[in-house]
């Protein structure tokens, strides 16, 4: 892996945790008893 695919690669992951914090945002509004419950069993 060269220099150049490093870089896209880091720019990639900070994109999607941008996405990631956003959506946690608009869905949890900062409040966790506000998320949709994990259906785990």
């Amino acid at each position: 892996m060269d220099n150049k695919d490093t870089h896209a690669f880091v720019e990639k992951l900070q994109e999607d945790q941008e996405k990631a914090e956003k959506n946690k945002e608009r869905h949890g509004k900062g409040n966790p008893s506000g998320k949709l419950p994990n259906h785990r069993h």
